[in-house]
């Protein structure tokens, strides 16, 4: 039974909350893996996945794409974002 990504921050909440389906998970790119690693604490690859909970609302931007004929709105990370926020509504008490 595939339960889709989980976040590579340790204790996430995000990978027991089950009824939380609407959550976007974001890879680093090979070039920021470093960063990466070192704002999560955590050693992360390319492969690696973390959930929106760990980035600021200002690190995202919402580009409007044209799909058959209607828009879809995506959400992206702007590229210096860094996934800081690592506080006790993102982890498992």
């Amino acid at each position: 039974m595939d339960f889709g990504p989980l976040c590579a921050v340790p204790g996430c909440r995000t990978n027991t909350d089950i009824e939380d389906d609407d959550i976007s998970f974001f890879q680093p790119l090979i070039e920021n893996v470093n960063d990466w690693s070192s704002a999560a604490g955590v050693q992360l690859t390319e492969e690696s996945k973390i959930c929106e909970r760990h980035f600021k609302p200002e690190d995202f931007i919402y580009p409007r794409l044209e799909v058959d004929g209607s828009i879809q709105v995506l959400k992206c990370l702007i590229p210096s974002a860094l996934p800081t926020l690592m506080y006790e509504e993102c982890t498992e008490e």
